[in-house]
């Protein structure tokens, strides 16, 4: 399967022998709700594939790469990327970290769809040239 900017969720299902088609069943939530809970768990599926065997760990000194986002006119969109050693203060939370930087700038540049619906962002519109 080739790799477009909408199929990272089912490629990474693939890769953890997952079913793309059974999500978090939202149907209890509020629409405005249910939308970050999805991004969220299709964000998680992804990164967990692209990231192999690497997990977190929070009590070492070992590098954990996050995505930076800006959100204002035109929209939301990728920032950059930083790497968070031992700090309190997390913009995506551990369940988000990436094992390097190539990855965390990867997944802003083209997972920005999925984070802009767990944030509540609207990406930038494209304009007709």
């Amino acid at each position: 399967m080739k790799v477009n900017k909408r199929n990272h969720f089912e490629l990474a299902c693939k890769t953890l022998k997952l079913d793309p088609s059974k999500l978090p069943d939202v149907s209890v939530l509020l629409e405005e709700f249910a939308r970050p809970v999805i991004a969220l768990y299709k964000l998680q599926v992804i990164i967990k594939a692209w990231n192999g065997s690497w997990v977190p760990n929070w009590n070492n000194s070992e590098p954990k790469w996050c995505c930076l986002w800006w959100m204002d006119e035109p929209g939301f969109r990728f920032f950059g990327v930083y790497d968070d050693v031992s700090s309190a203060c997390s913009t995506g939370g551990s369940r988000l970290a990436f094992v390097s930087e190539k990855l965390a700038e990867k997944a802003g540049k083209e997972l920005d769809y999925l984070f802009a619906d767990l944030m509540g962002g609207e990406l930038p519109k494209k304009s007709a040239a």
